[in-house]
Order: C-alpha cells, then structure tokens, then sequence
C-alpha cells in the first residue's frame, strides 16, 4: 500500500484565521510584526471603537505577491529565512476575525469578510467595475461579494506608499483605553529593538529597556516591582508571556527569534536558545543577588541551591549571608561548615536557647530543604583533592584576598559595633589597630604590622552575637603571636 499524504480542510484553515488570536490587540501586534518584516521605518495606527486604521513605509506587493502571500497560509524555511517574525507566514489572518478588512497595496485593493455574505465598502482608487467578485458599485461605493473561504482582490491606482489597512470592526471595542494599553505592552520594545517607529492614534511608542546584562541572545533589563517574581518575555520585542524563571524578576528581551506556539503566548520546551536564554537569567540573577544585602528567604533558598548544582557556584555563595537562624541573624556557609545543625520555626525559645548553650546553629525551618540540597551537594563535590587544592590556595594566596574597608563606608551598626571592639580589646591591654575588612576565607584575621581585621558581614550583628561570638574571634586573633592571615 503506498504512503498517504495528510490533508487540511477549509474547516481548519479557518481556525487558523478566527482562533489564533482571542484579542484584538494580539492582531494588531501582528500587523506591526508584517510591517518589520516588511522593513517598514514607520507604522501608524490610527484606532477607535469602530475602525482600526493601519498604515506602514515598509516594502508594498505586487499582485503576483499577494496572491503567493496570502492564498497559501504557512510557507517552508527558505521563503521566510529573511523575515524578523515570519516564522509560520500564518498571523496575518488574526486581523481577519475582527472585522471587514479591506487592504491597500500597489496595484490592489483585497477585501475580506469571514462573517458576511456580502460587504458594502469605499475603495476610491479602485479601477475596475466589471469584475466577477462586484455586485455592484456606485462612485467609490463598492458592494463585494465576501462568501466563502475567499477574497477579492480588485485592480486599483498605482501606489508606492507601503501598505494600508482599513478594518471595519464587527462589534466595537468596549474598553478601547484598555484595549490600547494591553496592545502597548505587547508591542512594548518592537520600536527599540527594531529602530522602527510606532505611533498609536499620535502618540510615538519608544518604550528603552534598562539593561543589565546583555548577552550573544538576549538583552537582561530591569523587571518587575520588588514583589513581583515573574520575568516578562518579549520575542524580539514582542511580548510573549510571564514565565517564572527564579526569585527575581528581569525583563528578558530575545534577540532570536523564539520558537513560540502559533499564537505567540508561550515558547517551546524544545528551543536550545530559550534553554541557554534560562541559563543566562541563572547566572545574572546570581550576580545580582550576590550585592544584594537584604535577600528575601525565597532568594536565599534560590542561591543556597544553585550553590548545590557546581563547584564554580559553590565556591561563589560560600561568604553570603544566606542562612539564617531561629533569631533571625543570618549567617555565611562558611560560618556554618563544621557547626552542629538543627532547624526550628522562628523566634523558637528552646532552640534560642540551644544555640546560646552550645555550638550548634539552629536554622530557620523555611530553608531546611535547601540547606540539605546544599549540604549533600557539597559533600560530593568536594572530595579529598578538591579539599586539598582549595587549602593550598588558601595558604598560598589568601592575604592578597584580604581588603580593608573604609570605615566611612561602613553603616551606622557596623561603625558602632567596631568601636564597642576597640574598646573591649584596649581594656585586655592589646595594643592592636583594628579595622573592617573583607575576605573570601576568614572572618577575623591579623596582619604583619599587627593591624586587626573583622570581616563586615561580623560586624553587621546584634549585641548578643557581638559579646558571644565576635568578641570571641578577635581575642583569638589578637593572641595569635604573628599574623594569622594564613
């Protein structure tokens, strides 16, 4: 029996037209996506709740064209190779589910109605009136027959002006400042990226991204409101979906094309540049967090688990206040190794209590699971040789990796905190200039010429921590004979 081949019917091909789209303003996105596409440097709309009026300066059609263009939805690769969105060569019959539509090209006029029978319309540059498609005409007043799955494409006056588009709504737009506005952000960075001029009944769209990082896929600006989580996605300026990629939110604005559903509100598993696309969000998140001093426990817990994915991430969150105990202190990775762990729910009184009895450190019960992750991570990826290799590196180069601080820079806590120090050591008879500093390896530390270093992240503590812990540290330190850099 031979191969049989699959066949679509009319039934499906108008799906296409009338359910891509359930909004108006997702066709209207489409529209200025054909105008790129068509190297347009301007595209004007013009919209109210009974006509939407579109305009463009991009590259028009000939008859030949529009009718390779549009009798054929969906073309192979190497038709659309040239195109920024003509993935599919599908969109533009979104508009069609809206209202008559009526386009203005070159050489031609093409009215379309999918909901009536027959339409009456202006085409005051059309040229013929004995064509099989007009019932009958009078001036520029045309009735078109629009039956079936079909268009009429009419001969008209000779035009270089780009293309135009005249859609007479079927039913108005109930809320058209809302309707406008939902369309404005999905159309949100199309002008930036692209360098095309959008107007919207006279007002110029030229919402600029702040960017933070910019990689070979895609732009990373700033997001959301601080409480807000989502990354807002935009395929090449076109918004698509939020996606909830971490703890943080970023504006994410691809430079490649995307490979999205036919309705352009969600992107493929599948796609390698939306993968690497996730990966980059990992790795600007991380360097933003890393110089954020107060994390939400989620952005933690975020961080604590990237840290168990490699050593490179590990070795990255180790001197970050990421775990925090029963007290609500938080406390470096660093701070924690080799320390008894327990977890308990906040402001927990016994657990209070252990901690300020023994050594162990009781944390916050919301980052139990992360913490764990962490650990069992950490073990495994940190065998004898790493251990090994790490200490030397410790021992070789450490005190170059040690840094004083300003101590003008310093908070009002800090500042306080490194007085009340000064002074407990004086009154123990050291003699030893004490500053801020920071490290990737100690918390304490002094040097050759018997200066006195605590790390800024032990000085932004509260009073018991500063008398139980600190203070501790730095007689430890200030009785080391020599330094104790290494």
């Amino acid at each position: 029996m031979p191969k049989k081949t699959f066949k679509s019917s009319k039934g499906l091909l108008r799906d296409v037209m009338t359910k891509q789209s359930g909004v108006i303003e997702k066709a209207w996105l489409e529209a200025l996506m054909n105008g790129v596409d068509a190297n347009a440097s301007k595209v004007i709309f013009q919209i109210d709740e009974s006509t939407t009026e579109y305009s463009d300066d991009g590259d028009s059609m000939l008859q030949s064209e529009v009718e390779r263009y549009f009798e054929q939805f969906g073309l192979k690769d190497d038709d659309i190779e040239d195109k920024e969105f003509g993935k599919f060569r599908m969109g533009r019959g979104q508009i069609f589910n809206f209202g008559v539509k009526i386009w203005r090209a070159r050489e031609n006029y093409m009215v379309i109605s999918l909901d009536n029978e027959s339409v009456i319309v202006d085409l005051p540059e059309c040229t013929t009136r004995d064509d099989e498609s007009i019932i009958d005409s009078d001036e520029d007043e045309y009735e078109v027959d629009t039956s079936g799955l079909e268009y009429a494409l009419l001969d008209a006056e000779q035009s270089d002006s780009g293309l135009s588009i005249e859609v007479l709504h079927y039913e108005p737009i109930d809320d058209i400042d809302n309707t406008l506005d939902q369309f404005k952000k999905l159309s949100k960075y199309v002008s930036w990226l692209h360098d095309v001029d959008v107007i919207v009944n006279g007002e110029q769209l030229d919402d600029e991204p702040e960017v933070i990082e910019e990689t070979k896929l895609a732009y990373f600006c700033e997001g959301y409101t601080n409480y807000k989580t989502n990354s807002p996605v935009y395929n090449k300026g076109a918004y698509v979906d939020d996606f909830n990629l971490g703890p943080m939110s970023v504006t994410i604005i691809s430079k490649k094309d995307l490979d999205v559903t036919l309705d352009r509100t969600d992107i493929l598993d599948h796609d390698p540049k939306w993968s690497s696309i996730k990966d980059q969000y990992v790795e600007v998140v991380m360097t933003a967090l890393e110089d954020k001093v107060d994390m939400t426990t989620d952005q933690r817990n975020w961080m604590l688990r990237q840290g168990s994915k490699n050593q490179n991430n590990l070795r990255r969150i180790a001197d970050l206040p990421l775990v925090e105990d029963v007290t609500g202190d938080v406390h470096t990775i660093q701070e924690a190794s080799g320390k008894r762990v327990g977890f308990a729910e906040r402001d927990d009184g016994v657990a209070e209590e252990a901690m300020d009895r023994t050594d162990a450190l009781m944390v916050n019960n919301t980052q139990e699971s992360a913490f764990n992750t962490l650990a069992e991570s950490a073990n495994e990826m940190l065998d004898q040789s790493d251990v090994k290799e790490y200490s030397e590196i410790i021992e070789n180069e450490m005190q170059f990796e040690m840094d004083e601080i300003d101590r003008s820079s310093l908070s009002k806590r800090r500042k306080t905190n490194l007085v009340q120090i000064e002074s407990a050591l004086r009154d123990l008879g050291f003699r030893l200039n004490v500053k801020a500093g920071y490290s990737n390896h100690k918390t304490v530390w002094k040097d050759q010429n018997d200066a006195l270093f605590v790390h800024k992240d032990s000085l932004n503590c509260k009073q018991r921590v500063l008398a139980t812990t600190v203070l501790l540290e730095t007689v430890r330190a200030a009785c080391h004979q020599g330094e104790c850099m290494t």
